[in-house]
């Protein structure tokens, strides 16, 4: 894929993602850092739902589409006086490193590669399936060699990749900043001094 147009779906992907932030907070008022887990999980849920009735591209795309609109919607929305300040608290210690680790994730993973799976990382076969078929695999699918494992948290990782030409990096980057979403909740709890800590343990 050439880089200009990965850069791009990039943007979009993150103006989307940007949009159900804006708007959750505006309209529910959620800490900043249960966000990234809120989102990922509800966009998970979603999808797997509508992957069960066969409408997964659809869906997917109305999804995106939809996280633009409200991006668009809440800047229109909001208060033009106040938007720096805004903006500016939303960068909470638990959001900075969200994205500080997410950079160091996509460095660090950018040669990784998938050599097994096993029943922990069984996410990948089926992210791969979903990338060439665009749909659940069923129990009669050779590529599914656990019977028992939930196919649908896979999903979330396909939406993001489906963006993306397949790669193995790319599916564990998304993988580990979906894990990395739901620990950064744990900023919400920590306070002064214990800050500190928290940061090098995470």
């Amino acid at each position: 894929m050439d880089i200009t147009v990965a850069i791009v779906k990039t943007i979009i992907l993150i103006i989307s993602c940007i949009g159900y932030y804006a708007f959750l907070r505006s309209k529910f008022n959620i800490r900043q850092e249960f966000l990234p887990a809120v989102i990922m999980s509800s966009l998970g849920v979603l999808l797997f739902v509508f992957g069960c009735i066969n409408f997964l591209v659809p869906a997917a795309n109305a999804l995106l589409i939809g996280g633009i609109v409200l991006f668009f919607y809440t800047i229109i929305k909001s208060d033009k006086s106040c938007i720096g300040s805004t903006c500016k608290k939303e960068f909470t210690p638990g959001i900075i490193a969200f994205i500080l680790l997410g950079i160091f994730l996509f460095i660090r993973l950018r040669n990784a590669h998938i050599y097994d799976c096993d029943n922990y990382n069984h996410w990948g076969l089926i992210v791969k399936n979903l990338m060439y078929d665009s749909a659940f695999p069923d129990s009669s699918d050779a590529i599914i060699r656990f019977q028992s494992y939930p196919t649908g948290s896979a999903v979330i990782i396909w939406y993001f990749m489906r963006w993306f030409n397949y790669s193995d990096a790319l599916a564990l980057f998304f993988q580990d900043l979906f894990m990395m979403s739901c620990g950064i909740g744990f900023f919400a709890f920590v306070k002064g001094s214990n800050l500190k800590r928290t940061i090098p343990a995470l």
